[in-house]
C-alpha cells in the first residue's frame, strides 16, 4: 500500500513537472499565457490603479520593507530608526526605478525577461540591505509583478480593441458602399419598371381602339411587355432580398472613447 501511494504521488509530480515544462516551452516561443483575461481595457485600467494604490499604501504603512532587528545609533533608538527609514527609502527607490523601467519596456515577447529583471533587482537590492537585516518584502515584489502582468495584458487588450474598431469601421464603410450601390441599382430598376408599365398601359390603350387586324399584333406586344414587367419586378425583389441579407445580423456597439473620441 505504501509503495502504491508513493507511485501515485510520483505520477502526480511527473504530471505537474510536464505541465511546467510545457508552459516554459510555450514561453520560449514568446507566447504569453494571460493571467487575468479581463474582457475590456477599462477593467485593466481599474486594476492597474488598484495595484498602484496598494503599493503606495504599503509604503505609507511601512510594510513594503521589513527590518528584523532593532538598531541604535549613538545610543539612540530614534536615530537607529531614522537610519533604517533612510536605507529603506533608498532601497525602495532603486527597486521602483528598476520595476518602472521593466514595466515601461514590456512587450508581447519579453514578459518573462522583464519578470526576471524585476526578480533579479529584488534579490540584488535585498543583498545590500542584508547587513542591516533590512529587506523589501515579498508582498511588495508580488504587487510589482502583478502590475507588470496587468500593464502587459492592458496593452494587448488596447491593441485588440483598436484593431476590432478598425475592422468594424471598415465593415461599416463596405456596407455603406454596398447600400449606395443598391440604391443606384434600385433606382435604375424602378426606372425600368416604370418604363415597362408606361409602355404596357400605352399598348393596352391602343388595343382598346384597334381594328381587328391590329389586335393580334398588339396582344403579342402586350404579352411580351407583361413578361418583361414581371421580370423587372423579380429583379427588383431579388436586389432588395440581397441587400436585406447583407445587412442582417450586424449590430455595432461603439463605446470606446479612447479610440473614436467624443
Amino acid at each position: 500500500d505504501k509503495v502504491a501511494a508513493q507511485e501515485i504521488t510520483l505520477n502526480r509530480l511527473l504530471v505537474e513537472v510536464t505541465a511546467v515544462e510545457d508552459q516554459l516551452e510555450i514561453q520560449s516561443f514568446g507566447i504569453y499565457e494571460p493571467k487575468y483575461g479581463f474582457e475590456d481595457s477599462e477593467h485593466y485600467a481599474i486594476e492597474i490603479k488598484k495595484i498602484r494604490d496598494q503599493q503606495k499604501e504599503m509604503i505609507k504603512q511601512k510594510t513594503a520593507t521589513h527590518c528584523s532587528q532593532d538598531w541604535t545609533v549613538e545610543g539612540s533608538v530614534q536615530k537607529g530608526q531614522k537610519m533604517i527609514n533612510e536605507q529603506s527609502k533608498l532601497m525602495l527607490r532603486a527597486f521602483n526605478n528598476e520595476c518602472d523601467t521593466s514595466i515601461l519596456k514590456v512587450k508581447y515577447n519579453n514578459v518573462e525577461s522583464m519578470e526576471n529583471r524585476i526578480n533579479r533587482a529584488f534579490e540584488q537590492i535585498n543583498k545590500l540591505g542584508k547587513s542591516k537585516s533590512l529587506f523589501i518584502t515579498n508582498n511588495y515584489l508580488q504587487a510589482k509583478l502583478k502590475e507588470l502582468y496587468l500593464v502587459h495584458e492592458h496593452q494587448d487588450r488596447l491593441n485588440f480593441e483598436k484593431e476590432e474598431q478598425r475592422r468594424i469601421k471598415e465593415q461599416m464603410r463596405e456596407e455603406e458602399r454596398a447600400q449606395r450601390e443598391f440604391e443606384r441599382a434600385k433606382k435604375q430598376l424602378e426606372s425600368e419598371q416604370k418604363a415597362k408599365e408606361t409602355a404596357l398601359a400605352h399598348a393596352r390603350l391602343e388595343l382598346s381602339n384597334a381594328h381587328n387586324e391590329e389586335r393580334s399584333e398588339l396582344n403579342q406586344l402586350i404579352a411580351r411587355l407583361e413578361e418583361e414587367l414581371e421580370e423587372a419586378l423579380r429583379k427588383k425583389e431579388r436586389a432588395i432580398a440581397r441587400a436585406q441579407l447583407t445587412r442582417s445580423g450586424h449590430v455595432y456597439i461603439i463605446s470606446n472613447i479612447g479610440v473614436f473620441g467624443e
